[in-house]
C-alpha cells in the first residue's frame, strides 16, 4: 500500500532534483500558487457558476454574500501581487515568481523563465493597479469628491489569464527537472468544502 507523501518528502524529492536554492524556492512557491488556486475555485464555484446560483446567495442572505465576494475578491487580487512582486523591497526578500530569473542551470532555461515571467507581469498588472489604488491604498481625490482614478477589469476572465501565465512558468520549472505536470487548476473540493456549502443552500431554498 502506498504511503502518503508528506510536505518534508516532497520538500527533499524537489531539492534533490532542482538543487539547492532552486528546489526549495520552487517548493515555498508551490504551495502558494496552489493555495491561490483553491481560493480562486472557491470564488468561481460561488459567484462564478450561474445566474441560478447567484440568484440563490441573493436571496439566502445577499449583505453577507456581497461582503464575502469583496473580501474573496481582495483575496485573490493580493495574493496575485505578492507571488509576483519584486524580488526584494527595501532590504527584505519576498517569495515572488521573479525570484526565479537567475535561478536556471542553461541560456536557454533562463530565457524562457525570463519571458514567461515578463508575460506574467503584464497579465497581473490589473492586479497591481486594484492593490495600489483601491486594496492598500485609498484615493484620497476620489474619495473626497474629486476626479478618482479609472481601474481596469479585475473579472473573471483577468484572474484565469493571470493564473493560467502562473501555470505555465511553474510547469515549466518543473518539467526541466521532473516528471509530469502539476494540476493547479484541477483542485478537489474536500468534504465541507464550498460545494458542500453551496449544495446545502440549493436544497435548503428548494424546501421552503
Amino acid at each position: 500500500m502506498a504511503t502518503e507523501k508528506t510536505p518534508e518528502d516532497a520538500l527533499k524529492e524537489t531539492v534533490k532534483a532542482m538543487g539547492e536554492p532552486l528546489g526549495r524556492l520552487f517548493h515555498a512557491l508551490n504551495a502558494q500558487v496552489a493555495w491561490l488556486h483553491v481560493k480562486w475555485r472557491n470564488f468561481r464555484t460561488l459567484y462564478g457558476h450561474t445566474e441560478k446560483r447567484i440568484g440563490v446567495l441573493n436571496r439566502v442572505a445577499p449583505a453577507f454574500f456581497h461582503y464575502l465576494q469583496e473580501s474573496s475578491h481582495e483575496a485573490v487580487v493580493m495574493h496575485l501581487c505578492r507571488i509576483t512582486d519584486p524580488p526584494r523591497t527595501g532590504s527584505h526578500d519576498n517569495l515572488t515568481v521573479q525570484q526565479f530569473i537567475g535561478q536556471m542551470d542553461t541560456p536557454a532555461r533562463e530565457g524562457h523563465v525570463a519571458s514567461i515571467v515578463d508575460t506574467i507581469s503584464v497579465k497581473v498588472d490589473f492586479a497591481r493597479k486594484w492593490r495600489n489604488l483601491r486594496l492598500a491604498h485609498l484615493d484620497l481625490q476620489g474619495l473626497l469628491g474629486g476626479p478618482s482614478r479609472t481601474l481596469p477589469p479585475s473579472d473573471l476572465k483577468s484572474v484565469d489569464s493571470a493564473l493560467a501565465a502562473i501555470r505555465e512558468l511553474m510547469n515549466y520549472v518543473h518539467g526541466q527537472f521532473m516528471p509530469g505536470s502539476i494540476g493547479y487548476e484541477h483542485t478537489m473540493d474536500a468534504l465541507g468544502g464550498v460545494e458542500s456549502f453551496v449544495s446545502f443552500l440549493e436544497r435548503f431554498e428548494g424546501s421552503l
